[in-house]
């Protein structure tokens, strides 16, 4: 029987529904059921995109045509294509054929598992799993964080290395597992993960040596070609090919290539290549001089974080809606219609960018961040969303009071419990802040993070080192550990599955960490006046219950009594929006 028209549209009334009674398992469902009757629905795959986000899912199982219609999602320029990473990965290791590679990987000892599920992959016998879409754009726009297909895939990785390293060093027959479109369109889509997640598998030190080899094979071509294309992709699965001496002769050669790895050079080499320009170009307003500041700043030009591929974009100059739960409209209309608005600590751009769509063309946004590096990447980002109401700088932003300028409204997330007195921080966030203005922060929570701190007071006892290696070991032992509760919680942090993530969630050089009490001191302290949380329907329809009289929302004492009985609530971060000193 075939779908009526109407009936996408009722399933998207039904999930928006669900998801605003706090059901999101129902809202997810009748979304996926929209997307498969309406392929590329926009507004359905933005509904998705937001009830999927940072949600871990059990059980769900996915028809063929909610198949197809999560593979264009991830595709889909107004996606958020890690929304659908989870759901993705689930499928692909639950069915087969690329389940029957993820049992043979679960179905012996971590080595010889991953080997058996490697050697099946690569055969003639798994070209049906390796040709399949999903696994394609899973791999190629989003973060895999699968333990389960992580182990196949860097099984599969080590195999096509081992190839690669015997075929540059002439062994016969060793080139002929690359002869298949099926792998090398694979290899293709693994190196973009690789590039993602910033080369954070597990490598052994026979694969080091083989890098090496390949390497030096590389260094030998003068002018490389599409006969070299399996030592190019055998480097690219473990290694920035912009760190290449021959990377600009790729670049230049990369219309010689096969189309799936002239699309790897223009990302490894060429965006690379561009960010950095951009980031040598973004003006210095304001040097960094505090010494954690400093450190901060070294360990985001090493690992600019996060790394991300698309944003789904806000409802342009829809603030007014966002804000009108916690300012009232005398409030907003102060505000003006274009504010001024600051991202203090905007990263790689992913809330510059998107404040900038949601305030509106006429607004002025400046974003500004201590890591030329994460500018230059958010720079790119935003000329690539085509906005154009946001400015970049670099400062440090316990010294932009002496700016002398002031912003209706700012913004910033994750920055001050990075600060080594995040009082003096809001302080200078305050200082710049125009009379009755309105401030969004998001801090640590510390009872939501207790599993986070006590793996990272492990892992500084170890007095391990920040470099790439240290930090690729110390995860792979965080993964495989049995039996410790905190580092169970701890590895299914999404976080855990990027190198600049991991660094972030566990070697961080600063973190403080606070509870409603001390976030209610450090508002007082800079004469803020807290507003509430941002929520999620679920959580704000369980607070509802527990303390039902509306006033309680802008209660830090009400909050405190609930993230004790609900102590993941704020697994994110207290997102919070307050009003500055009229």
């Amino acid at each position: 029987m075939r779908a009526a028209p109407g009936d996408a549209e009722a399933r998207l009334l039904l999930a928006r529904a669900a998801a605003a009674r706090g059901r999101p398992a129902e809202a997810i469902a009748a979304g996926l059921r929209a997307l498969a009757l309406a392929p590329g629905r926009a507004d359905a795959v933005a509904l998705l995109s937001a009830l999927l986000a940072g949600r871990r899912l059990e059980g769900l199982t996915l028809e063929p045509d909610e198949v197809r219609a999560v593979t264009a999602a991830l595709r889909h320029p107004e996606a958020d294509p890690q929304a659908f990473a989870g759901l993705a990965a689930g499928h692909l290791t639950a069915r087969d054929p690329f389940g029957h590679a993820a049992r043979l990987a679960a179905g012996a000892g971590a080595g010889a598992g991953g080997d058996a599920a490697a050697a099946w992959l690569l055969s003639p016998k798994g070209r049906r799993a390796l040709a399949d879409p999903l696994l394609a754009a899973l791999l190629e726009r989003a973060i895999n964080t699968d333990p389960q297909l992580e182990a196949v895939l860097t099984a599969a990785r080590r195999r096509l290395l081992e190839a690669a390293a015997d075929a540059a060093q002439g062994a016969d027959g060793a080139a002929a597992l690359w002869h298949r479109r099926e792998v090398a369109g694979f290899a293709a889509a693994l190196a973009h993960q690789a590039l993602s997640n910033e080369f954070v598998f597990a490598e052994t030190p026979e694969e080091t040596a083989r890098v090496g080899a390949v390497a030096d094979a590389l260094a030998r071509r003068a002018r490389p070609g599409r006969g070299d294309e399996p030592v190019v992709l055998a480097w690219g699965l473990y290694r920035p090919l912009d760190r290449l001496p021959v990377a600009d002769a790729l670049l230049a050669a990369r219309a010689a290539f096969s189309p799936a790895v002239a699309a790897l050079i223009d990302r490894a080499v060429g965006e690379r290549r561009e960010e950095a320009r951009l980031g040598e170009a973004v003006p210095d307003l304001l040097p960094a001089r505090d010494a954690v500041s400093v450190r901060v700043r070294d360990q985001y030009e090493e690992n600019p974080y996060p790394r991300w591929t698309r944003l789904r974009l806000p409802r342009p100059g829809g603030w007014r809606d966002g804000l009108a739960p916690f300012f009232a409209a005398d409030e907003l209309a102060a505000l003006g219609p274009a504010p001024r608005v600051l991202v203090a600590g905007c990263g790689t751009g992913r809330q510059a960018i998107a404040a900038a769509v949601r305030y509106g063309p006429e607004a002025e946004v400046l974003a500004v961040d201590l890591s030329r590096a994460s500018l230059g990447f958010a720079v790119r980002m935003a000329r690539h969303h085509g906005v154009g109401n946001l400015r970049f700088a670099r400062a440090d932003l316990l010294d932009l009071p002496a700016l002398g300028r002031r912003f209706d409204v700012i913004e910033c997330s994750g920055v001050l419990h990075h600060l080594g007195d995040p009082a003096a921080g809001l302080r200078a966030l305050v200082a710049c802040l125009a009379p009755g203005g309105a401030m969004r922060l998001a801090l640590y929570s510390a009872r939501a993070r207790r599993h986070v701190g006590a793996v990272r007071a492990e892992l500084a006892a170890d007095g391990l080192p920040t470099t790439p290696e240290a930090i690729r070991a110390a995860r792979q032992a965080l993964l495989a550990s049995d039996g410790a509760p905190a580092r169970a919680v701890v590895a299914t942090f999404r976080d855990v599955f990027s190198l600049s993530g991991c660094r972030d969630l566990l070697f961080h050089v600063q973190e403080h960490r606070f509870d409603p009490p001390g976030l209610a001191a450090l508002l007082a302290g800079a004469g803020l006046d807290f507003r509430g949380f941002v929520l999620a329907p679920e959580t704000a329809a369980a607070f509802a219950r527990r303390f039902p009289e509306p006033a309680r929302r802008r209660d830090l004492s009400a909050w405190a009594d609930f993230e004790a009985r609900h102590p993941d609530t704020f697994a994110g971060m207290y997102d919070v929006w307050c009003r500055g000193p009229a």
